[in-house]
């Protein structure tokens, strides 16, 4: 009975993709795999998600939503105009640390030809989502060069390690 409860506490529906997802884990499953995971706690008559679906307490949502405004670590299902979601923002886990960033500051001298006021641009436009989640940036950055292996990739992959697998 009790793994029963937690698995009504912990799973999901999410109505516009047919997916479950277990909130203990984090991750997406099918229905055949909440079947066959949870079935154990069921007899031969009654499937885990037959229960899920008669379960008045069961969680469903229409889907993912980005909203850091309603971030709750607690309460991952939100509500925007009446429907109910479940919240893919997730803080980052960044700690400013002292080093050595001679070689950031060299790659943008050379993405940027040396302008300080390009370099400026560029740190406030990647920095904003982190010091502000949720805010909009109403333009784009568009990085280019004639030049094979300028420096662009390292420049993104740079950024991507900043920002995380969640952004």
């Amino acid at each position: 009975r009790i793994a029963k409860e937690r698995m009504v506490e912990n799973i999901v529906y999410l109505k516009e993709t047919d997916r479950f997802y277990d909130l203990k884990t984090n991750r997406d499953y099918m229905k055949q795999t909440i079947n066959h995971t949870y079935g154990i706690y069921f007899g031969k008559n009654q499937s885990a998600v037959s229960h899920l679906q008669k379960h008045p307490h069961q969680k469903i949502v229409e889907n993912w939503l980005y909203d850091p405004k309603q971030y709750n670590k607690d309460k991952p299902i939100i509500e925007v105009d009446g429907n109910k979601y479940l919240n893919s923002y997730k803080p980052h886990t960044l700690v400013p640390e002292k080093g050595d960033i001679s070689l950031w500051n060299e790659l943008l001298d050379h993405v940027f030809n040396n302008s300080q006021e390009y370099k400026n641009h560029f740190l406030d436009f990647i920095s904003k989502p982190l010091q502000e989640p949720g805010i909009k940036i109403r333009h784009a950055l568009i990085i280019v060069s004639t030049s094979y292996q300028y420096g662009k990739g390292s420049l993104w992959r740079a950024i991507g390690e900043v920002y995380g697998a969640n952004s």
